[in-house]
């Protein structure tokens, strides 16, 4: 059998100082801080922003340590290799902004793992610059807020009649909606109910709508749901 390369049979070592490996640490608490501000503030993801920016850091660190530690050695990198390649990964990812957060710290800790410190920092700044911009820009131009409007109004015992008829109360809610689009209508001897999706272009809007609503109706139980992403809106 042929004698293997040198650079197979002896580990290529790169060791990196305590000092260095340190300052990488530094560098990546701070990088890891600001994705995780920047999801909070900007991210639109319907999941728990507190729980999941926890995850930044630690993954980022977690990168750090592997790429450090296998840039040291060929053996050590070929290992890892057959080591993942027997791990299924199954986080449920429901969005793919999570996922580019996600992947966005995980490059943060190849770079500094790859000791590319300032490269990575200038990256960073950059793509999360141009997101923010982006997201600001969005935000502008953004059309009116979908909302679930719920209102349920309950018959008296001293007037069971008095409810409110589907033509009443479509006027009453165009009077403050420029569109409302109704997806249930149930009246019975107990109370009558209606459900609509509606625009609404700011949240005074929606307050002066339910006062009037509680105004003709003593009885009536208002409920507004944010529905962004209902289909078909």
């Amino acid at each position: 059998m042929d004698k293997l390369p040198e650079f197979m049979l002896e580990p290529n070592m790169a060791m990196v100082t305590l000092p260095e490996l340190l300052f990488q640490l530094f560098v990546g608490l701070l990088l890891s801080l600001l994705i995780r501000w920047h999801f909070k503030k900007y991210a639109a993801v319907l999941t728990n922003k507190e729980e999941l920016g926890m995850v930044f850091p630690f993954i980022l660190f977690t990168t750090l340590l592997v790429i450090t530690v296998v840039k040291s050695s060929l053996a050590l990198s070929l290992g890892l290799v057959g080591a993942l390649s027997i791990v299924r990964f199954r986080t449920p990812i429901k969005e793919p902004e999570e996922l580019a957060y996600l992947f966005l710290s995980i490059a943060c800790g190849l770079g500094l793992g790859a000791n590319q410190v300032a490269p990575t920092a200038v990256a960073v700044f950059f793509i999360l610059g141009v997101m923010a911009v982006l997201k600001h820009r969005a935000a502008s131009t953004q059309s009116p807020t979908h909302i679930l409007l719920s209102v349920h109004v309950k018959s008296t015992e001293d007037d069971s009649s008095k409810l409110p008829d589907l033509e009443k109360m479509n006027d009453v809610i165009l009077n403050y909606m420029e569109l409302a689009d109704l997806r249930k209508f149930n009246i019975t001897s107990a109370g009558a109910h209606f459900t609509y999706f509606v625009n609404a272009k700011s949240v005074g809007i929606l307050s002066n709508l339910a006062n009037d609503i509680r105004s003709q109706y003593e009885t009536a139980e208002i409920t507004f749901i944010d529905q962004p992403k209902i289909p078909g809106l």
